[in-house]
């Protein structure tokens, strides 16, 4: 497995290939066995692929995601939202004319 790039924007090579599929998800469910992970990439809430991914994967994506974020938000001096955080305004009514929630600074 290619590593990434260091530098203004990191890349991974083995991504330029065309026999590489590309996927975009806006969303995610997670399923679990006693030797798997299994996640299920959804687009506007429909499944649309599946990854199966031993314990050793997932905690290591966990680490290195969780790393980079924290680094984009350092860059940025901004907390990135989850969507259940999206979610959380959502259900104060944001979008249904009530009071939209005040703006603070993380």
């Amino acid at each position: 497995m290619a590593e990434a790039k260091t530098g203004p924007v990191a890349t991974i090579e083995s991504v330029d290939t065309p026999d590489v599929p590309h996927l975009y998800s806006n969303g995610f469910q997670i399923g679990v066995s006693n030797a798997d992970v299994i996640l299920v990439l959804k687009l506007n809430n429909q499944p649309m692929a599946t990854i199966n991914m031993s314990y050793t994967l997932v905690k290591t994506l966990h680490q290195k995601t969780g790393d980079l974020v924290s680094k984009f938000e350092k860059a940025v001096d901004r907390k990135m939202l989850t969507t259940s955080d999206v979610d959380a305004a959502m259900a104060k009514g944001v979008f249904n004319g009530k009071q939209p929630a005040k703006q603070r600074k993380s």
